[in-house]
Formats: C-alpha cells, sequence, structure tokens
C-alpha cells in the first residue's frame, strides 16, 4: 500500500519532468498534423466562393 502512494508521488514527478521534452516531441506530431488541416481549408475555400 505504502509502496503504490510512492509510485503515485514519484509517477506526478516523472510527469512534470515528461512535460518539458513532450512539448518537444508534440512539435513535430503537430507537424504532420497541420498539413492535414491546411489540406482541408483550401477546399472549404474553394467551396465558399462556389456557394
Amino acid at each position: 500500500m505504502i509502496g503504490s502512494r510512492q509510485l503515485g508521488r514519484v509517477k506526478v514527478r516523472q510527469n512534470k519532468s515528461k512535460l518539458r521534452p513532450n512539448p518537444e516531441k508534440v512539435e513535430p506530431n503537430q507537424e504532420v498534423v497541420r498539413p492535414k488541416p491546411v489540406k482541408v481549408e483550401p477546399k472549404q475555400a474553394e467551396v465558399k466562393p462556389k456557394s
């Protein structure tokens, strides 16, 4: 029981340290996700002038 509680506290500290490296990993992920919505935006723009 006590061991699990200690692990819970350690996980919180690890999460804080992971949040710093995560943004670096999230940036490339966002770059991959951005081109997808960018392709959808021109399509929507084409539909708006047609309408």
